[in-house]
């Protein structure tokens, strides 16, 4: 096995004219050492030659212990991570930390990884990189690669779960985003394994909220008063949605130019994928309504811009006010419209385009929903059977 030291040493032999002294580092792999400057120096009198290090009876002798505790600590971190790969200690493979002192720095390559895909990432999902990268700060201040490990990212879990309160589904998505980055450094070959092959990644299986034919015709037939304007608007949201399956982000971004005669055309937020959606007289009249006494361009938004929060603040008071008691959000409105066009016999494959996936498996989520009509098809061949008995029995 070979070895390898770094330590820090006072270079009295090499007194500057103010007094001072530099430190080197003094890198030893096998039998061979090697001189390494710290940029840095202090007064023999302010040096703890048996600890190598700076004495730490003064605030200055603090911060350089500090720094120079740090360097080794990277240092160390950084070998342990390249033999993890399985390449050999060298005096080279040493000396090439010095090189780059952000090489062996977890948190510096997620930054430049940022930085890199700022233009093609869309910003909320530069924005969950972002906060994933403040919360696995909480727990390590700094990260090596050879810190990866799959006790990391247990502790990474336990984190979010206790201290945070995050939901399962909550932790997921930052998992989804620690692995993806640390995918990104394999490909890079600063790592030679994922601790995620060791910790399987599973969503949750929520249960998906939707309206009923009723309880969306109470929306419909609510008449909001004159002073309840953003109320109008937070209904007007939640109804464009049930009519047309759009998500928050397609509405608040939805165009003139995107509404045709009879249909909308646009392409998704979320996914980029195109998409045409018939417009029933029903939402063609909501859409009608905000472009009355005003001058209509191609460009200029259908709604007015409404936060998201907002908008659900408000349609929690909606649904009290029509005595629904479900928690509506906006993303309700796009599980209505499928839950609806799946009682109406549309078939997977229509509803698919129809909501513009891109894979027939996020469409059938919506059937695995529909668990009422599954008891009442049983209920049905019940009948049937019983029906049948009957017959025999009488001899008919």
């Amino acid at each position: 096995m070979i070895t390898y030291k770094l330590y820090a040493s006072l270079r009295t032999d090499k007194k500057k004219t103010d007094g001072t002294c530099p430190i080197n580092f003094f890198l030893r792999v096998e039998g061979t050492i090697v001189k390494i400057p710290t940029g840095k120096s202090c007064l023999a009198t302010e040096w703890n030659k048996k600890e190598h290090t700076a004495k730490t009876n003064s605030a200055k002798g603090i911060a350089l212990a500090a720094f120079l505790n740090k360097r080794i600590a990277d240092f160390n971190a950084f070998m342990y991570s390249e033999e993890a790969m399985g390449k050999t200690v060298t005096l080279s493979l040493a000396q090439s930390f010095f090189d780059d002192t952000n090489k062996s720095d977890f948190y510096a390559f997620w930054t430049e990884q940022v930085e890199l895909w700022g233009a093609s990432l869309k910003p909320n999902t530069l924005k969950t990189y972002v906060t994933t990268l403040r919360i696995l700060k909480e727990i390590a201040p700094t990260l090596s690669f050879g810190d990866l490990t799959l006790s990391f990212v247990q502790k990474f879990d336990h984190h979010m779960a206790t201290k945070r309160k995050n939901s399962y589904n909550g932790r997921f998505g930052k998992h989804k985003v620690l692995r993806a980055m640390i995918r990104r450094a394999i490909a890079n070959k600063l790592m030679k394994e994922s601790p995620y092959e060791h910790h399987r990644l599973k969503p949750a299986e929520g249960q998906r909220v939707f309206l009923t034919l009723d309880e969306v015709n109470k929306i419909r037939n609510y008449e909001v008063n004159s002073n309840g304007k953003n109320l109008q608007i937070a209904k007007d949201y939640l109804e464009t949605s049930i009519f047309l399956g759009l998500r928050y982000s397609d509405i608040v971004g939805l165009k003139y130019e995107n509404v045709k005669e009879d249909h909308i055309s646009l392409v998704m937020k979320k996914n980029s994928k195109p998409i045409i959606i018939p417009l029933i007289p029903m939402a063609k009249a909501i859409i009608d309504k905000y472009s009355k006494h005003k001058i209509i361009l191609d460009d200029a938004p259908v709604f007015p811009f409404v936060a998201n929060a907002t908008i659900n603040k408000h349609l929690k008071e909606l649904m009290r006010l029509v005595g629904v008691k479900k928690h509506v959000s906006m993303h309700v409105g796009r599980h209505t419209f499928a839950s609806l066009h799946l009682h109406a016999k549309t078939s997977l494959a229509h509803l698919q385009q129809l909501l513009g996936h891109k894979n027939i498996h996020d469409t059938m989520i919506y059937a695995k929903t529909m668990t009422e009509d599954l008891f009442s098809s049983m209920e049905n061949l019940n009948s049937i059977y019983e029906q049948s008995a009957i017959h025999i029995a009488s001899g008919g």
